[in-house]
Formats: structure tokens, sequence, C-alpha cells
């Protein structure tokens, strides 16, 4: 008598979310060969091994699930994990080009806020919310915004610009004022700073190629008035004025 029962196919499986089977190395539960099947009950996938590469039927290529080689231009659409690393001939720009309503730029770093734009000799990189970093190093003529009280600047920096004391140090101004700038009778002319002292109390010594009695007045903390004390003319003069701050420094 003919055996009218159907035939049961059970194929290798496993109920651990994210396993999948080798074909190459592994024991008996987790190897399989060309042709067999295998099955993740938990995943719900189904896998099959040709030979060269473990691959999931269903899915839209077969690419090797435990390594393998793309060729030719590939679409990556959503996020990429945390463990996706990329390398050699990739074109990152194209990857994290950001295109915003003003010109293009370039994520240099996604999620540390770094930004490069400008132009390939003079580029200009902007940090936002604060990021911390371990190291940077900049080259060429370097412009910070603000410097933190952790940040240490060296080299050809220009620190005095940055590190300037601003209190213990007695600060100091000096100029000259062109003898064809002087009018009136007597002849005076006005000194104004670029930036004003605290108050006026400040001290003046004023020299000059031509032969006066010099003197100063109208002493504001932003300026002064030097008097010559003469009414006669001396275009071709310089005078020379140094204000200091009166007192004792550390």
């Amino acid at each position: 008598m003919a055996d009218n029962r159907p035939v049961r196919i059970i194929t290798k499986q496993t109920a651990v979310p994210g396993r999948i089977p080798t074909g190459t190395t592994g024991n008996e539960s987790n190897f399989i060969k060309q042709g067999e099947l295998a099955q993740n009950t938990v995943d719900r996938k189904l896998f099959g091994y040709d030979g060269t590469n473990i691959f999931e039927y269903g899915s839209n290529t077969f690419v090797g699930l435990t390594g393998g080689t793309i060729t030719g231009d590939t679409g990556v659409i959503g996020a990429l994990s945390a463990e996706t690393f990329i390398s050699g001939s990739t074109n990152l720009y194209d990857i994290f080009q950001v295109v915003g309503t003003d010109t293009p730029h370039t994520q240099v770093q996604p999620g540390s806020n770094i930004t490069t734009g400008g132009t390939s000799v003079l580029p200009i990189i902007s940090t936002v919310a604060s990021p911390s970093f371990n190291s940077i190093t900049s080259s060429g003529a370097s412009s910070f915004v603000t410097l933190s009280a952790t940040t240490f600047v060296s080299g050809s920096t220009d620190l005095y610009s940055i590190f300037q004391p601003q209190s213990g140090v007695l600060k100091q101004k000096n100029g000259s004022v062109s003898g064809s700038t002087f009018a009136g009778n007597p002849k005076k002319a006005t000194v104004t700073f670029a930036t004003a002292f605290a108050d006026n109390n400040y001290a003046v010594t004023i020299t000059g190629t031509a032969s006066r009695t010099w003197s100063i007045e109208s002493k504001t903390s932003s300026g002064f008035t030097i008097n010559a004390n003469a009414n006669l003319a001396f275009a071709s003069d310089e005078v020379f004025w140094m204000a200091a701050q009166i007192g004792e420094s550390n």
C-alpha cells in the first residue's frame, strides 16, 4: 500500500536573537552546508549558504552577512550604525555633506557639531554647543572667539594678546601727533585713545623736535589735549606722547 503521509522538512534552527549560521567554521549546531537551510525562529529569518556566503532569503540582495565586498555605487537609506567603518577610497564628503540655505558645508565629525566651510585654502571651522575635544591641531593663522580655561596655547601664538593680565600691571599708551594737526593760538592738538583708561589717573610725557614748552589740558580717561604754548606753526615736526597709569605694578 502506498504511503500517502505528507513529508515534513525541518531545518536547523535557533531561538537566540541575532544569531546566524556559519558556512565555514563552527560546530554542528550552527554549521550549514551548501544547499542546507537554517532558520532563526525569534528573528523570523531563513538563511542559506551558496558555498561562499551566508545569505538571508527574502532580502533584496544576497550580501554576505559575515563579511564581503560591495562593488559599484552603493546607496544607504537611513542611519549608519556605530559599527560601520568607512575607509579607503570612500568619498566621505559625499556621504556627510550637509546642504543648507547658505553655502554648503561638510559634516566632518557627526555628533560633535564640527562643520567646515570657507575655501580649501582658508577653511572655517566652527564649534557649536561647546563640545569637548581631546586634541585639536591648528596650523597657519587661527582666530578664536573664546578660549576655555583649560585651553593651552603655545608656539607662535600671540600669547600677549590672549593672556594679557587685566590686573596688577600698569597699562601704558603712546603715540605721535603731526605738527600739522596743531591749530589755534596757541597751537593745540587733541589725543584720543583707541581704548580708554579706567579713569584719568595717568601721567603724560610730551617730547618733540620743535622747541616748545609742552603742557597738557582737558585730561580724561579717553584722552587729553597737547598745548604747544606758542602761536608759531611747526607743520613738519612730530610730537610724541606717552601716557602711563600712576601707581606701582606687582
